[in-house]
């Protein structure tokens, strides 16, 4: 089931960055915590550094980061 994830992970990583090259990911929520998924993840994506974040509730930080721009 984690390869499966990791196969669509990538689609979706890949189409995010179009043209863009980008050397860094970081993993944030539960997956974070999953070294089984970050080390297959690294391993389909070794030209970027995958790391998982140390922040809590990143997601949520980002998001409300996000709004805050446009209220």
């Amino acid at each position: 089931m984690i390869h499966d994830l990791i196969k669509i992970q990538v689609k979706k990583i890949q189409l995010a960055a179009g043209s863009t090259i980008f050397e860094k990911i970081i993993i944030d929520g539960g997956f974070a915590k999953n070294d089984l998924y970050l080390t297959i993840l690294k391993s389909a994506l070794p030209h970027i550094n995958i790391e998982p974040s140390d922040m809590p509730q990143g997601t949520a930080l980002g998001a409300a980061l996000a709004c805050s721009t446009h209220f």
